[in-house]
């Protein structure tokens, strides 16, 4: 049987040079098959402290705000002027490590992430104040606190490069 499997969507845009820290992302990475993983306290703050990590140790990003949800990741960054890879690279480095640590550290041994991510890039100054907004909100809209402070898995790390 020679079946055709429809093509991926590609979801980057092609020819972008994803280097450097000259552009501000918005981004979600989604959890395997919308698995709500990150619902178990120890693998979210697994998740959370890997990302502040990155942000704060290594300095390999420019972590503005972040909200873990039970079945997805988002972010507003933008990579660190050190770190030389493209934004693809920091994503699959995050993804690779945040499963072996909760591998080791946890019962789980299942996929945690899926297999791409989305990301917009910032272009404009009140985009980036709603994309701010919208990531610190979702606990609020999703019923899971009553506001983003009251929401462990979230938070501002950095000012907004405004």
């Amino acid at each position: 049987m020679n079946e055709e499997y429809p093509k991926r969507k590609k979801i980057h845009i092609p020819g972008f040079d994803y280097k450097g820290s000259g552009h501000t992302y918005f981004m979600t990475i989604g959890a395997y098959r919308k698995h709500q993983h990150f619902r178990n306290p120890d693998i979210a703050d697994i998740v959370v402290q890997d990302l502040l990590y990155r942000c704060n140790q290594l300095n390999q990003i420019n972590l503005y705000c972040y909200c873990l949800m039970p079945y997805h990741l988002h972010l507003l960054l933008s990579l660190n002027h050190t770190y030389k890879r493209s934004l693809q690279n920091w994503v699959a480095d995050f993804k690779r490590l945040t499963t072996k640590l909760i591998h080791k550290n946890t019962n789980i041994k299942v996929q945690i992430w899926q297999r791409d991510f989305y990301e917009h890039i910032i272009r404009k100054e009140e985009s980036l104040i709603q994309k701010a907004k919208y990531i610190l909100d979702n606990p609020a809209r999703k019923g899971l606190s009553k506001d983003w402070e009251g929401y462990k898995y979230s938070g501002f790390v950095k000012p907004l490069p405004m």
